[in-house]
């Protein structure tokens, strides 16, 4: 089940934070955590993510999990370089190709 939409702004203030879990819940704006530049980790496993653009500054980031969401682009992923693992959801949307070539990175689908 998908729980209620969860408010991100609160965690915008949160800089130093280095981990962040959320499954199956409704993120419908991730403009809240652009600034977390402190972030390793990242879960979102099952949530209604569908845009990613606000986590294309987050390169610091070594997880990244979006695995069951339904992502419309993976194109603004391209330049976390430095991810280790990455779990997303279907191989046929947009920038998918470009993940497979994250020097570093594991690449899990799980539609």
């Amino acid at each position: 089940t998908v729980e209620p939409s969860v408010q991100l702004a609160p965690l915008a203030q949160l800089t130093a934070l280095r981990s962040l879990y959320f499954t199956n819940s409704l993120l419908p704006d991730l403009s809240a955590l652009a600034g977390l530049t402190g972030l390793r980790t990242l879960v979102m496993a099952g949530c209604s993510v569908r845009d990613v653009s606000a986590l294309s500054g987050l390169t610091g980031l070594r997880r990244l999990d979006l695995g069951r969401c339904p992502v419309a682009d993976y194109t603004p992923l391209t330049n976390l370089t430095d991810l280790m693992i990455l779990r997303v959801g279907s191989p046929d949307v947009p920038g998918a190709d470009a993940l497979r070539q994250l020097p570093q990175t594991r690449v899990f689908f799980q539609p």
